[in-house]
């Protein structure tokens, strides 16, 4: 672990203690257990991870692939290719899709989540990184760091002919969230 994600991570607990816990709370214990553990193995460090609930699924980037672990066996039931350097992946189940970002590449890989054959890349800018599918206004929504730009992509558009919409935010935005 590097030292600036050791201290990003404290700062982000830090954060959330302060925000669940006030100045007469004392902090909540035992909040949180591990409930169960997989050792997955492969190739490839992994950046985001994201859940697809209703299909009891785990999606990991691994690099230079993306893994779909069942997250009641952690079995590994999709290995998706061909990333360059693959940071979040996302699932549209209504949709059949998953989209995941591809920093090298500068794009959004979107791939069947049953079969998990790539359908195609969408251009978006360099250093595509965190992403997030805000149902609210059904789109993908990816932070670019080294453009400086959030993306936002239909996801139900052509991968093949799709183009994003970009919005400057300036410095090098690593992830989102949205409130609907």
């Amino acid at each position: 672990m590097t030292h600036s994600f050791r201290i990003s991570f404290a700062l982000l607990a830090a954060c959330l203690m302060a925000q669940f816990t006030s100045a007469d709370d004392a902090p909540a214990t035992n909040t949180y257990t591990a409930t169960n553990t997989f050792k997955i193995g492969g190739p490839g460090r992994w950046d985001y991870a994201s859940v697809d609930s209703a299909a009891h699924r785990l999606y990991v980037t691994r690099s230079t692939h993306t893994q779909a672990i069942d997250i009641e066996t952690g079995k590994v039931v999709l290995d998706v290719p061909g990333q360059q350097r693959c940071h979040g992946a996302v699932a549209v189940p209504a949709i059949n899709r998953g989209f995941i970002t591809d920093g090298k590449a500068g794009a959004i890989v979107v791939f069947d989540l049953k079969t998990g054959k790539v359908l195609g890349s969408v251009r978006a800018a360099d250093d595509a990184d965190g992403e997030i599918y805000d149902p609210a206004v059904d789109k993908i929504l990816a932070t670019c760091g080294d453009a400086g730009v959030m993306v936002a992509l239909d996801p139900s558009a052509n991968p093949q002919s799709a183009k994003v919409a970009s919005v400057d935010l300036g410095g090098q935005p690593e992830f989102l969230a949205a409130d609907a």
